[in-house]
C-alpha cells in the first residue's frame, strides 16, 4: 500500500487510493482515519474501470507491466507519471519503462522501479 506512505510525506498531494479488495479498502480507510490523512480518498475498484485522467500512478503488483504499457499512457495527464516497482532480484528487463535503481543505501537491499512518462 505505497499511498499511505507517500500521502504521509506529501500532505499537500491529494490522492485517490484504488483497489479491488474490499479488506484492503477498510484497511486503508482505517489507517486514513487513525492518522488523520486529510488528503486520502479510498476507492474500491478496478484500475481498468477508472476513467479519470491522473497526474501520477503508483502501482505495485496489481498490473504485470505488459498490461501497463498498454493502460497506463490513457490515464495520465500530459506530463503525467506512472512508477511500477519494484523487482528486489534483478534489475527487469521491460521496455517502454525508464529503468530507477533505489540503491541499497536507501532500503535494505536494492530495488528496481519502472517509470513511465508518456509523451
Amino acid at each position: 500500500m505505497p499511498g499511505i506512505p507517500l500521502s504521509i510525506v506529501m500532505p499537500d498531494t491529494e490522492f485517490v487510493l484504488l483497489d479491488r479488495s474490499g479488506t484492503r479498502c477498510q484497511l486503508m480507510r482505517r489507517v486514513s482515519r487513525i492518522l488523520d490523512l486529510s488528503n486520502v480518498e479510498v476507492i474500491e475498484g478496478d484500475i481498468a474501470d477508472w476513467e479519470s485522467p491522473v497526474d501520477g500512478i503508483v502501482s505495485r503488483a496489481s498490473l504485470a507491466p505488459e498490461q501497463a504499457i498498454t493502460m497506463f499512457p490513457g490515464l495520465l495527464t500530459p506530463g503525467g507519471t506512472a512508477v511500477i516497482g519494484g523487482s528486489w532480484a534483478s534489475p527487469p528487463m521491460v521496455t517502454g519503462f525508464d529503468l530507477l535503481e533505489v540503491p541499497g543505501t536507501v532500503l535494505d537491499q536494492p530495488v528496481w522501479l519502472l517509470m513511465m512518462r508518456p509523451q
